[in-house]
């Protein structure tokens, strides 16, 4: 970061020296996001400040949107979260009235960064989405829990089967495609790492052996490449799995979100433990299917979902919030009607907020 500090510094020379604002504005706004990456932040905000006063005296929507740009990103790097969204609400909204694609310091780092951070929070969607596929941008991390990056494929399996293409719903009906589907559904309970290509073969086809089981997983998986794209369905090292890097699961986003706990993050997206509840509408597959790696599977989701309701209804009381913690854990009741541990928490949080009515009643039932 020094070496970028010093080149950067370098080029707000040339460009006083060359006397053109435009020029002075933009290395300024580079010299500011070194300068902060490097720990300078008093000399980058200056900076900032500056590259901001050149630009409004040009009238400069480009700087403007520049400063707005970096900005939000020194934001999000302090943890200032919900002024970060502010930020980026402005920039995008000035980037798609502008018809920006790119940027000077547009990295892939950056980009991945802020457009997660704008499709969690609904800001300019389609715009950013665009700029995604403009870009060939791919999912990191963060993004794999969002549902409205622009996914080649979706595929929803709690409480409901559902699959889309390039936007597009497929069927899910029709005896050519019953075994394709039934992979797909394998696929997903296998996880992003897949399963070894024979315990697929048993698991497919059950009924078959040999060089007969073997034919039938083939086809199958041609058909699945078919039905949602050959490189959304990879088989390499003797392995077959989905691509993570172009298929969205609900269930593999509702892992992930549980993953990061329970706890809010410091700006206004909602809870993980929330938007992972907004994902669980029921039971893998809805309970429909009865083979031992669909039943292992559902009962793990299942699991997992109630431990979080419990714990971040916890948090919640810790932090007196006695109204939403009842709201959580009545939610998992939705799910779970038969949880004496959610009924036990009930009837505490009815007790302190005096609500014997309903306290009365959560003990009947």
């Amino acid at each position: 970061t020094l070496h970028a500090v010093i080149n950067a510094r370098q080029a707000v020379a040339l460009g006083d020296a060359a006397g053109v604002p435009f020029g002075q504005a933009l290395y300024r706004l580079g010299l500011a996001q070194a300068l902060f990456d490097h720990g300078d932040r008093r000399e980058a905000f200056a900076c900032l400040a500056q590259a901001r006063h050149i630009g409004l005296r040009l009238r400069s929507m480009n700087i403007e949107f520049g400063c707005h740009f970096t900005l939000a990103l020194f934001a999000l790097d302090r943890g200032k979260d919900r002024l970060a969204i502010n930020l980026l609400r402005k920039t995008l909204h000035i980037a798609k009235q502008s018809g920006y694609v790119n940027r000077p310091l547009w990295t892939p780092e950056i980009m991945h960064r802020l457009f997660s951070v704008a499709l969690e929070n609904s800001i300019e969607v389609e715009y950013v989405q665009y700029l995604i596929r403009k870009r060939g941008l791919a999912p990191n991390g963060a993004a794999r829990c969002l549902e409205n990056w622009p996914w080649d494929t979706r595929v929803s399996v709690l409480g409901r089967f559902a699959v889309t293409t390039h936007d597009q719903p497929l069927p899910s009906s029709g005896k050519q495609q019953r075994k394709p589907l039934d992979l797909l559904k394998l696929l997903v309970a296998s996880g992003e790492r897949g399963l070894p290509v024979e315990q697929a073969v048993e698991a497919l086809c059950p009924e078959m052996a040999g060089t007969q089981a073997y034919k039938s997983y083939a086809m199958a998986l041609h058909r699945l490449r078919k039905l949602i794209g050959e490189d959304n369905v990879l088989s390499r090292d003797g392995r077959v799995h989905l691509n993570p890097r172009t298929c969205w699961v609900d269930a593999w986003a509702f892992e992930a979100l549980l993953a990061k706990g329970v706890q809010s993050p410091a700006g206004a997206a909602p809870y993980p433990i929330e938007r992972a509840a907004h994902l669980y509408v029921g039971p893998f597959l809805n309970d429909e299917a009865g083979e031992s790696w669909a039943v292992a599977f559902r009962e793990r989701l299942h699991r997992k979902y109630l431990e979080a309701i419990l714990a971040h209804g916890r948090e919640l009381e810790a932090r007196q919030d006695f109204e939403a913690a009842l709201l959580c854990y009545r939610r998992g009741l939705d799910q779970d009607d038969l949880m004496e541990a959610l009924y036990q928490r009930i009837l505490h949080c009815c007790r302190v907020l005096g609500q014997r009515a309903e306290g009365i009643a959560a003990y009947e039932r």
